[in-house]
């Protein structure tokens, strides 16, 4: 038997002069693992031993194994755990992380053993029992990121007509607004849910979101990044 929960919260805002995120949450559960032995009908087992050329294999009996069944071995857990986390907006390209997460653990036995209640058992119930490690962690994070865009920009116009001029062959944008594309993407057996979120992208694009462009390539590694021609050329030529 289990009883788990989970539960985030999340804070958007500026602060100065960088945007934060600040998100925060809890995790946990209580397990109990209930494992009962019932055992064998009227808790015994009988032998019998033939002789050679005997059909009948229940002339001569020769034991009887008596159990102490029925019994009960339980074990518990509890876990808890909660973490908190603020991803900060240093400049455009570079976002900090930093949090803490703590987990907590701890182990008990249940009442447990023999209740007696077998022909042949005899009552042995341990009971129960919370002398075990405990386990607490903590453990903080930090961590940054810095985005990596291209050196230059290109819409769907754009990269329609480099198609057009590198393989010779007319290439045109065919525009769906979003609602149209959701349709056919999930008459094609997309999850609605799913085609939105592909939708979003071009949402985004529309907005800029996907128009930033910095030197981090050649900022980072001291070269020049390939163009976008360069790179569709040698496939596309000829």
């Amino acid at each position: 038997m289990r009883w788990g929960w989970n539960g985030t919260w999340s804070w958007y805002r500026a602060i100065g002069s960088t945007n934060h995120e600040i998100k925060s949450g809890t995790l946990g559960y209580n397990s109990t693992n209930y494992v009962e032995t019932y055992g064998y009908p009227n808790q015994q087992i009988y032998r019998y031993r033939s002789l050679p050329g005997e059909t009948n294999y229940f002339l001569h009996p020769d034991s009887v194994q008596v159990f102490e069944y029925p019994n009960n071995t339980n074990a518990g857990i509890k876990y808890h755990s909660w973490f908190a986390n603020d991803s900060v907006n240093l400049t455009p390209k570079m976002t900090l992380n930093a949090g803490v997460r703590f987990d907590h653990y701890s182990s008990w036995l249940p009442e447990q053993g023999n209740p007696g209640t077998g022909p042949y058992a005899t009552p042995r119930v341990i009971p129960e029992t919370h002398g075990f490690p405990v386990y607490n962690a903590w453990s903080p994070r930090l961590s940054a990121v810095y985005d990596i865009t291209g050196s230059e920009p290109i819409d769907s116009e754009g990269l329609a007509a480099l198609y057009s001029e590198l393989s010779g062959k007319p290439v045109a944008v065919v525009a769906l607004d979003d609602d149209a594309w959701v349709a056919a993407m999930t008459e094609h057996g997309m999850h609605e849910g799913m085609a939105r979120a592909f939708a979003s992208f071009g949402e985004a694009t529309r907005r800029g979101y996907a128009g930033i462009v910095s030197s981090a390539v050649e900022d980072l590694t001291g070269h020049a990044p390939r163009s976008l021609r360069e790179v569709l050329a040698p496939g596309l030529s000829g």
